[in-house]
């Protein structure tokens, strides 16, 4: 029974997400997310002050986790900071606050360094 508790945290639709990078907060942005329940992988799309991209990934409901891949879309928001990179998701579901939330990683140079926290809720 907690297994099938656990799956209904992964809802498809509608997500609102915000994060933190260098003591900064940004968001609420919005994002659609799709859940495969049968192959435990996701999909999405969103669009943030960064500009537009899309989300794949893979996720546990037995440990409520999710791993996304957040890949940017060259030419779209901020040409500042919208260079098509990538940022990695390692999130967990936090019961207290009702949200999946974690540490961000982006893509540098070849390097995985961590850039941030991010917290996502279903609408």
């Amino acid at each position: 029974m907690g297994n099938l508790i656990s799956v209904r945290k992964f809802k498809d639709g509608r997500w609102q997400h915000q994060y933190w990078q260098n003591k900064q907060r940004f968001g609420i942005y919005t994002h659609e997310m799709i859940f495969d329940k049968k192959t435990k992988t996701l999909s999405g799309r969103g669009t943030d002050n960064v500009g537009d991209f899309t989300l794949s990934g893979h996720f546990d409901p037995s440990q409520g986790y999710i791993h996304m891949v957040q890949k940017y879309i060259r030419n779209s928001g901020d040409p500042r900071l919208n260079m098509g990179h990538i940022c990695i998701y390692k999130l967990y579901w936090m019961d207290k606050n009702k949200s999946f939330e974690g540490e961000v990683f982006g893509i540098a140079n070849g390097q995985k360094q961590s850039s941030g926290y991010f917290q996502m809720w279903h609408e």
